[in-house]
């Protein structure tokens, strides 16, 4: 009987001590917090990218300049990876990192349509891209990114051997951008072209000083946001030789709709050598679309994710213990822009 009292108090004194977790040494806050040195979670990946520049015939084209998105570029996001040219061969190599989840960029060169570029995952942390892209620094099919609207007509005015045409409006929250294009019939090259603004305002894209480069890729411009000569406006000043003999560039501004909200013509004063131009173009736009609207994220009928972890500040366990919450919002709008109502769903 002793033996088998002493055989249970045995196995009960190793049960306590394997429950032992020593609470008081865990670690309260991220400071305290120690990492095992063979701890990996890498979230990158490294891309190899080959390129090939080609004409819309398949023609091989050297030093086709091009750029290249996380995302789709379409309303002018700031997600570009890469600016650069293919060489004298027509193609490009190089490494690039990402987040792992990627499985697609964008590709734009001149300005021809948007093209995707699928990734070919080989592991983990390893991906390539092989792909052939057309450039084409005249087709304005690419413009068509720009149109909220198909309803929007273009408009087209010439003077003194310049022909000037505004494409599209569209507006978002806050702004509206403008996109136009300026042939130069002149032999001498352009030397700026000024777009008109708004009484009293400056354009919010792109800033004074900044350099501009054109969706072609083609040229460059230092911009002079706001001027006052000869009328309000925002100027794009040719660095180096401007275009001629006939030849198109693209320009891109946007203006707080806070000024818009009557705005219908915008003039255009263009310069080459010592020949002048000027137009006043009258457009149909009501920029006031947006603001009596009702926007869902992600949709009316999906739903995001929110997760917590219960762990920590321990490392994650990942386990069916966290917090996990499916939500969806929906923002309404008034006609004053002003929030109306949100609506939150869960």
């Amino acid at each position: 009987m002793k033996k088998a009292i002493g055989l249970f108090l045995f196995v009960l004194l190793i049960v306590v001590g394997c429950d032992n977790t020593e609470e008081d040494n865990y670690p309260t806050n991220m400071q305290g917090l120690n990492v095992s040195p063979d701890f990996d979670f890498n979230t990158t990946m490294q891309v190899s990218v080959k390129l090939t520049s080609q004409n819309a015939n398949g023609e091989v084209i050297p030093n086709a300049p091009f750029s290249l998105y996380k995302e789709n570029p379409a309303y002018l996001e700031d997600k570009r990876i890469i600016r650069a040219s293919t060489n004298n061969e027509g193609d490009f190599e190089d490494i690039i990192v990402l987040p792992n989840y990627y499985r697609k960029l964008y590709i734009q060169s001149g300005i021809g349509e948007i093209q995707e570029l699928d990734l070919n995952i080989i592991g983990t942390e390893e991906a390539e891209i092989n792909a052939f892209f057309t450039y084409d620094p005249t087709d304005i099919k690419g413009l068509s990114k720009f149109k909220i609207s198909d309803k929007f007509e273009s408009v087209t005015a010439s003077d003194n051997g310049f022909d000037i045409t505004l494409h599209t409006i569209f507006s978002s929250t806050f702004n509206a951008t403008f996109v136009f294009s300026v042939t130069n019939n002149h032999p001498f090259g352009l030397d700026t072209v000024k777009f008109g603004l708004p009484a009293n305002s400056e354009a919010s894209y792109p800033t004074d000083g900044e350099t501009y480069t054109s969706p072609t890729e083609l040229y460059t411009y230092n911009i002079e946001n706001p001027t006052d000569n000869p009328f309000r406006a925002i100027a794009f000043e040719t660095i180096g030789e401007g275009y001629k003999n006939g030849d198109s560039d693209f320009f891109i501004y946007t203006v707080n709709l806070a000024y818009l909200s009557s705005w219908d013509n915008v003039q255009v004063f263009a310069k080459a050598g010592t020949q002048t131009g000027q137009v006043t173009l009258n457009f149909d736009y009501n920029f006031n679309w947006w603001f009596s609207c009702q926007i869902s994220y992600p949709s009316e009928t999906e739903y995001a994710t929110l997760a917590f972890e219960d762990y920590w500040p321990l490392e994650g366990d990942y386990d069916m213990n966290d917090l996990v919450i499916d939500y969806n919002f929906t923002v309404k709008y008034k006609d004053d822009t002003l929030i109306k109502e949100i609506i939150l769903a869960k």
